[in-house]
């Protein structure tokens, strides 16, 4: 039945309500379904005691689906071996990190960050700093697991061998050429393999979260070495496995599902989630930068290009999750550390690799990448060009991010300037949204006052088909649209009342996102509240409780509460209308079901989001106490005033929408009267026949 043919004693606005506010929920929890992902903690700063032993591990071979194995023999050429990691570290200090680099294979040991980008971020109290490397978790505390490391590197002589020993040699602390004012720089050579070697160069300012880094191969050798390998790449460096240290307790954390590799080309950002024993993921588009993120953090390799396009190198871009990241859980001897490790995630590894090139006899080619290791935070990202901003909201829609970024900003600002806690920020930015789109809900509500109103005037007249017509269904519809098109209404213009509305649920979705994935609100209390960027946690049970959890959440309940008070002021005026108990009944039983299944179903969102529905539901009973007598002084003015006059219609040309559904509804029914006709003589002529 279409929605605008209504019970005679039903309101006319009690249809468009119902199906307003369930196609709503429809489409933005559809929309956080998609695109919307939600997990249940941050991660956790700092090693486990349990994987902690991880820092001696031997350092093994990449899986043959990442790496090639060295062919002839391991250090050919030298009379280097191979070394467990870790050998001696090199570290460096400056006010954002504390790094260490591993003089075996000069890879990247400890990146711990000093400085998130926010005050109120929680460290773990057991360590210094957030550390971004993780260590692979070991099946046997007493054996350590082997892993690669960040940073390490792969390359091979075209059809020849492999060079993935530079990954496992112990390399040499060298002096530095030229120092760079305000940076600390590490630069380690490797020994000499089969006449070539390499040196890294890692510049680190004291204050800033971009790095360099200079990787420089030479060939000492009389011949010209091909540097290709079989996805025609040259030099690769990588980044893995994933980010971020996660204790041991924390494996099975939805954290997981937030690393992800990222690479930026021609057509802007896109993000990789390999699968455990899948393909690897590739992308050999002009290749802008590339890395690994996490919920609040990036780890993002930006390679160096000359201006001169005709001179810039074609970079590749892989991820994938390699075998040597798997844990076998069968093999853990504590029934503990087993359960734990049966729900272990495998980390990601994300490989950069440059375009295939040669070394001549006796040079050296240098590979000079840009390092942003930080926060994924708005105001930092951007200080840095190449549209790093972008990793905030990678997954989203271009023109969703623009909204999200916008009211990242906005916050921030009003947290800056307006008041230092970002609890009273959220209700200001809830004000501000309110403000913004209270011209599009004032020019909402004359068109609801208008649609009531003509409503009302006709209803004599549908009550009356209705009775009439009550068992011929197509006559009863053909004669209401009859009755709309002599009253000059269109049905469908009631629900144009509900479009001013729509701008608002962008806004709303951004909110979310905003309050889960900004890592401003990491941390930031209010009131009871610890981490705006959680469930309130109002109080901790002692045992977790089936559809509860852990905690009991009042920001939910309270949201439900204010809910249920906005939707019986909004619906008052409809329930005066409504004469038929059982409607009645329905209406009330949706003030308070819809209201229920917000509180069920996001009873584990983000107290920032709570805080801003609650603010909006507060407002709303104001607006809704405001709105209803504008539209009853609005329906008393348009009764008062008569029918609208209509305008003359062309001969033989439709002037309306509903003329031309009344057109349509004619045609079709002289088509059925016609074929039943049809059907009558023929039956009848055969009768004939027959006698």
């Amino acid at each position: 039945m279409p929605f605008f043919q209504q019970n005679k004693k039903s309101g006319p606005e009690r249809a468009r309500w119902i199906q307003f506010l369930l196609i709503s929920y429809i489409i933005l929890f559809g929309y956080l379904w998609i695109v919307g992902k939600k997990p249940t903690a941050p991660g956790v700063a700092g090693k486990d005691e349990t994987t902690s032993s991880t820092l001696a591990a031997a350092n093994r071979l990449t899986s043959d689906t990442l790496a090639l194995q060295a062919e002839g023999g391991l250090g050919e050429g030298t009379s280097a071996t191979a070394a467990i990691h870790p050998g001696p570290l090199v570290s460096v200090k400056t006010r954002k990190f504390a790094v260490d680099m591993d003089t075996v294979g000069a890879v990247v040991h400890s990146w711990r960050l000093l400085d998130p980008g926010n005050e109120s971020y929680v460290f773990d109290p057991n360590t210094s700093g957030i550390e971004l490397v993780r260590t692979l978790p070991s099946v046997n505390p007493e054996v350590p697991a082997q892993q690669m490391w960040p940073l390490e590197i792969g390359f091979k002589e075209q059809n020849v061998k492999s060079y993935e020993d530079f990954n496992r040699l112990p390399w040499k602390n060298m002096p530095l050429a030229n120092p760079v004012q305000g940076s600390s720089e590490i630069r380690l050579g490797s020994p000499v393999i089969s006449g070539l070697r390499v040196e890294k160069q890692l510049i680190i300012p004291d204050d800033k979260y971009y790095s360099t880094l200079k990787v420089t191969i030479y060939n000492e050798t009389s011949s010209t070495v091909p540097v290709v390998d079989e996805f025609n790449r040259g030099l690769t460096v990588r980044w893995g496995p994933g980010l971020l240290q996660r204790g041991l307790g924390d494996l099975d954390s939805r954290e997981q599902s937030y690393d992800v590799a990222v690479a930026r080309g021609s057509d802007g950002i896109k993000t990789f989630r390999p699968k455990v024993d899948g393909d690897a993921m590739e992308m050999n588009d002009a290749i802008e930068w590339a890395g690994v993120e996490s919920k609040f953090f990036a780890a993002v390799m930006v390679p160096y290009q000359p201006n001169d396009k005709a001179s810039q190198l074609q970079y590749h871009f892989r991820t994938l999750v390699p075998n040597s990241n798997k844990i076998d859980a069968t093999q853990a001897a504590d029934p503990a550390t087993r359960d734990q490790l049966e729900k272990y995630h495998p980390p990601l590894v994300m490989e950069l690799g440059t375009s295939q090139f040669r070394l001549p006899p006796n040079s050296s080619k240098t590979f000079e990448f840009g390092l942003y290791v930080g926060p994924k935070k708005h105001s930092i990202l951007k200080q840095y060009g190449h549209d790093l901003q972008t990793l905030m909201f990678s997954e989203s829609w271009s023109w969703m991010r623009v909204i999200y970024l916008a009211l990242t900003d906005l916050l921030n600002f009003l947290h800056r300037y307006v008041c230092s806690n970002f609890g009273i920020a959220i209700m200001l930015l809830t004000v501000m949204v309110k403000l913004l789109v209270l011209p599009l809900v004032m020019h909402s509500v004359k068109i609801q006052a208008k649609s009531s109103a003509e409503m009302k005037r006709v209803k004599p007249h549908i009550d009356a088909i209705n009775v009439k017509y009550k068992d011929d269904a197509q006559e009863k519809q053909r004669q209401t649209w009859k009755v709309y098109q002599e009253h000059g209404i269109n049905p469908l213009g009631a629900m144009r009342s509900c479009l001013p509305v729509l701008p608002q649920a962008p806004i709303f979705v951004g909110l979310y996102r905003v309050a889960e994935n900004t890592i401003d609100l990491q941390g930031a209390h209010f009131l009871w509240i610890k981490d705006l960027s959680q469930a309130d946690h109002f109080y901790h049970f002692t045992t977790a409780i089936p559809l509860v959890g852990s905690y009991f959440n009042l920001l939910p309940i309270l949201v439900a509460i204010t809910q249920m008070a906005s939707s019986k002021i909004s619906m008052a005026r409809t329930l005066q209308n409504v004469t038929d108990e059982n409607q009645r009944q329905m209406q009330k039983m949706m003030v308070y079901l819809v209201p229920l299944m917000v509180m069920l179903t996001m009873y584990t969102f983000p107290a920032g989001l709570m805080l801003y529905w609650i603010a909006s539901n507060a407002w709303q009973v104001c607006q809704s106490l405001y709105t209803n007598r504008v539209i009853d002084r609005e329906e008393k003015r348009i009764l008062a005033a008569g029918p609208p006059q209509r305008k003359i219609k062309k001969p033989g040309k439709p002037n309306s929408f509903m003329e031309r559904m009344m057109e349509r509804a004619n045609a079709a029914k002289q088509e059925v009267e016609r074929r039943e006709k049809e059907q009558q003589r023929r039956q009848g002529g055969k009768s004939g026949g027959k006698k």
